[in-house]
């Protein structure tokens, strides 16, 4: 394992989640309760150990027929996103968010790695009941984007910003 995932496991060691390695000692998969699902996240670095990535994945596929739906709202929110990015895999369906961050001049240090997880997992947590909607309930995207910003807003006791304040 590398430093930076060795740095990761002592976080995580911390703050008493429970983690496995992958095998080639690239990766480190974790789940987590949040509020409205449950997540899976893997942290990893690259090969050259340059490039650290926090993902979290939502645990639904979305059905063929609303991924154009769920397309238009995922870029509806990432576009107020300025940290990390939810990605539609178009085939098989399935959604993330991904933090990408670069670890030759940041040291992933506990403030920032717990920055980290709690925004990816705020962020998810926050914006999984509109997707559902549109996924499932056939929700107007941009009706939906508006629902989700509420939920996050809730999340940390605030009003929603129009994505001034938001991650």
């Amino acid at each position: 394992m590398n430093a930076t995932l060795e740095r990761v496991a002592q976080f995580l060691d911390k703050e008493n989640v429970l983690y496995h390695g992958a095998p080639n000692g690239q990766a480190i998969g974790a789940h987590l309760a949040l509020t409205n699902l449950g997540v899976a996240l893997v942290f990893e670095t690259d090969t050259d150990n340059t490039v650290f990535t926090l993902t979290a994945q939502v645990p639904v596929i979305i059905p063929a027929d609303r991924r154009a739906a769920v397309a238009e709202f995922l870029m509806r929110v990432n576009s107020n996103l300025r940290l990390g990015r939810f990605v539609l895999e178009y085939e098989p369906g399935g959604v993330f968010l991904r933090l990408d961050r670069e670890t030759a001049s940041v040291e992933p240090t506990d403030e920032l790695l717990g920055r980290w997880l709690v925004l990816a997992c705020a962020t998810v947590d926050g914006f999984f009941p509109a997707l559902m909607s549109v996924t499932f309930a056939r929700m107007n995207p941009s009706q939906a984007v508006e629902q989700g910003e509420a939920a996050y807003a809730a999340l940390f006791g605030k009003q929603p910003s129009n994505g001034d304040e938001r991650n």
